[in-house]
C-alpha cells in the first residue's frame, strides 16, 4: 500500500509540475539595411543598418514580456543639419543603440494591449554637436492592437528628454500568393498616421532648442505619414527574407525643423531589405 501510495503521489506531482511548466521561449533577430534613415516622417541619415534581437517570454493568461535591443547604424558620415545660421550639421551621423522592454496582455480574443520602455544611447556623437545633444535619452509607450481586418494598431509615447509626444496609427495586410502557385511569397502591404510635437528635437539641449526659436525654425507639432510595400519569401519556417519601397513625409511649414532636417522635401522614398529568424 506505501509504494502504491508513493507511485499515486508521485503521478500527481509530475501531473501539477506538467500543468505549471513555462511555455517555451521565443527568440527573433533580423538585421535591415535601408537606403534612408526616415523616423516619424523626417530625414536622419542614408544608408543605415538595423540590427534586432528580441527574447519573448510568454507568461500565463495571454501575458507576455519582451526583451530586446535593437540599433541604427550608419553605414558613412551624413551632413543633416536643422537650418541654424552656421548650421552644426552631422545629425546623420549619430548612431543609436537601444534596448527596450515590453510587456503585452490579450484581452478576450480580438485586442492585445502593450506597454513598454525604450532607452536610447546615442553613440558616434560628431564633436561639434557633443555640446548641445545628451548621450541618451528615456522613452515610454503603449499600444493596443486588434486582431481583426488590417491588423490596426495604435501607439502613445512619450520621450523625457526630447520632450516628445507622439500618438500614432497603423495598418498592414498580407496577400499570400501561394493561391496563384508561388509557393512561400507574400506580399505586405502597410501604412501610417502619426502626430508628433517634440520640444527638443533629437534630444538636444534647451540651449539648442531656444536657438532654433529664435531663428525661426518651427518647434509645433506636425502631421507625419508613411506607405510600404515589402515582397516576402519564407527561406523555410524559421527563417524569411523581404525586399520593398516605403514613402513617408512631414506635413509642416517650410520653417519647420522635420522640414529643414529633410532638405525641404515634401515625399521621402527609400529603399529595404531584411532578414528575419524566428526560433
Amino acid at each position: 500500500m506505501k509504494k502504491l501510495t508513493a507511485i499515486v503521489a508521485s503521478l500527481l506531482g509530475l501531473g501539477c509540475l506538467k500543468a505549471f511548466e513555462m511555455p517555451a521561449l521565443g527568440v527573433d533577430t533580423s538585421v535591415k539595411f535601408s537606403t534612408q534613415n526616415v523616423v516619424r516622417g523626417h530625414r536622419q541619415g542614408n544608408g543605415m543598418f538595423y540590427p534586432k534581437t528580441e527574447l519573448v517570454i510568454p507568461m500565463f493568461s495571454g501575458r507576455s514580456v519582451r526583451l530586446g535591443t535593437c540599433a541604427s547604424l550608419g553605414l558613412k558620415a551624413n551632413a543633416i543639419g536643422l537650418g541654424l545660421k552656421g548650421d552644426v550639421e552631422g545629425l546623420g551621423s549619430r548612431n543609436e543603440v537601444n534596448p527596450y522592454g515590453e510587456v503585452t496582455y490579450e484581452v478576450g480574443d480580438m485586442f492585445t494591449v502593450g506597454a513598454g520602455y525604450v532607452h536610447h544611447l546615442y553613440t558616434n556623437v560628431p564633436e561639434s554637436l557633443k555640446a548641445g545633444m545628451g548621450k541618451q535619452s528615456k522613452e515610454i509607450y503603449s499600444d493596443v492592437k486588434a486582431d481583426v481586418f488590417l491588423s490596426p494598431l495604435i501607439r502613445a509615447s512619450y520621450d523625457f528628454d526630447a520632450k516628445e509626444i507622439d500618438v500614432e496609427g497603423q495598418v498592414a495586410y498580407n496577400l499570400d500568393l501561394e493561391q496563384f502557385g508561388l509557393d512561400g511569397v507574400s506580399v505586405e502591404l502597410g501604412a501610417v498616421l502619426g502626430w508628433d510635437k517634440a520640444n527638443r528635437p533629437w534630444a538636444i539641449s534647451k540651449t539648442w532648442a531656444n536657438k532654433l526659436k529664435r531663428e525661426g525654425i518651427g518647434l509645433s507639432g506636425y502631421f507625419y505619414y508613411g506607405t510600404s510595400v515589402d515582397g516576402i519569401y519564407d527561406l523555410n519556417e524559421n527563417t524569411r527574407v523581404s525586399a520593398g519601397v516605403e514613402i513617408a513625409g512631414g506635413i509642416a511649414k517650410k520653417d519647420h525643423w522635420v522640414k529643414k532636417s529633410s532638405n525641404n522635401k515634401c515625399v521621402l522614398v527609400w529603399f529595404n531589405t531584411s532578414i528575419d529568424c524566428s526560433f
